[in-house]
C-alpha cells in the first residue's frame, strides 16, 4: 500500500463514517472482552485448586488475590 492510497482512503471518509465504524469495532468487541476476563479468572481459580491439590505453592501473592 503506497501513501498516495492510505491519503486517498483517509480524505474519502467522514465524520459519520468513522463514527459509525469505530461504534461498530466497539459493538462487536465488547462481549468478546467479557469473556476473556472470565476465561482470566477462571483460569486463576483452577491454577489455584491445581496448586492446592498438589501442595506446591507459586508464592503467597497468587492466594490474597
Amino acid at each position: 500500500m503506497e501513501f498516495n492510497d492510505v491519503v486517498t482512503a483517509l480524505t474519502g471518509l467522514n465524520l459519520h463514517t468513522l463514527f459509525f465504524f469505530l461504534l461498530s469495532m466497539w459493538w462487536f468487541t465488547k462481549d468478546i472482552r467479557a469473556d476473556v476476563k472470565s476465561m482470566k479468572d477462571e483460569l486463576h481459580a483452577s491454577n489455584t485448586r491445581v496448586s492446592r491439590i498438589e501442595g506446591t505453592v507459586y508464592g503467597r501473592k497468587l492466594y490474597e488475590d
